[in-house]
């Protein structure tokens, strides 16, 4: 079993400049991050794994993540929206695929309530997906 340090090791002596932290994303299972944005990571993935399937349509590939990845952005778009709605007292119109998403908003989310502000004694650059969510231990870690 490979580690994700040696799994970015081994794409590197290939020419990729993947790093670790991003091929944990794509495997850590509640990371929700579809896979890599451009074809050349996939190719990439292909030589290391030698996958015959891999090696032979790396487009392919890389296409059926981009469009997991924009079906996703809908689906999630859609939830926000049923939740905000929901919150606002706003019922959907009958039969829309909104109205299934509202009646289903209590399993889709949560209510999260603020527990501390810190102050920072300086800025820091963090990764978008960290920004305005709730954020577990671990992830303040990496």
């Amino acid at each position: 079993m490979f580690s994700y340090r040696d799994v970015a090791l081994r794409l590197q002596a290939l020419g990729s400049s993947m790093q670790e932290v991003s091929i944990r994303q794509w495997l850590v299972e509640d990371s929700h991050i579809v896979g890599p944005r451009d074809v050349r990571s996939i190719q990439y993935i292909a030589q290391l794994t030698q996958d015959p399937l891999l090696l032979n349509d790396p487009k392919d590939y890389f296409d059926s993540c981009k469009q997991v990845r924009s079906e996703r952005r809908d689906i999630l778009k859609l939830i926000a929206k049923a939740i905000n709605n929901k919150l606002m007292g706003f019922s959907p119109q009958v039969g829309s695929i909104l109205e299934v998403v509202y009646e289903n908003v209590e399993k889709l989310s949560e209510t999260k309530a603020l527990e501390n502000i810190s102050e920072l004694d300086e800025s820091v650059n963090i990764s978008i997906n960290l920004v305005n969510r709730p954020i577990t231990e671990s992830e303040v870690l990496l």
